[in-house]
């Protein structure tokens, strides 16, 4: 065969001859594009199943840092067993710490300011919080002495 022909092979019948020796039947245009739109839809909302209790997470978290209103609790909690949940709940203990340190570390600031010097941090903390607990009872006890 030169170049310039062509060939034309006619199918053997209204199926075609797949790599693996079977016949298939190809598909309409119209049925792949709703196949096509049904996937891209699905493909859609579970995205957004997954990405919308992040987006929560993420706006309140910055709406915490923002304000520094340790009080703030993260109220819409999705599920337990997700990733996003669990990290809610993490969330919410880091700042029932926070807000419990720096209050009990105020009180203890403001009766050494009273001239009631037998006051201190009685919480249980680790990591920095501890160091600041140790940090405010040892200025309240050289204070007293």
């Amino acid at each position: 065969m030169s170049p310039t022909e062509v060939a034309v092979v006619a199918p053997e019948s209204n199926c075609q001859r797949s790599l693996s020796g079977a016949f298939v039947k190809p598909l309409p245009c119209s049925q792949f594009l709703v196949a096509a739109l049904v996937l891209l839809l699905l493909a859609y909302f579970i995205s957004r199943t997954f990405s919308r209790p992040l987006s929560y997470l993420a706006d309140q978290v910055q709406h915490i840092e923002q304000s520094s209103d340790f009080s703030l609790r993260l109220a819409y909690i999705p599920s337990d067993k997700d990733e996003a949940g669990q990290a809610a709940h993490a969330v919410n203990r880091l700042m029932d710490s926070l807000q419990a340190a720096l209050s009990e570390s105020n009180k203890v600031v403001d009766d050494v300011a009273k001239g009631q010097f037998d006051s201190r941090i009685a919480g249980e903390f680790k990591g920095d919080l501890l160091a600041l607990k140790e940090g405010v009872n040892g200025s309240a006890s050289s204070v007293q002495r």
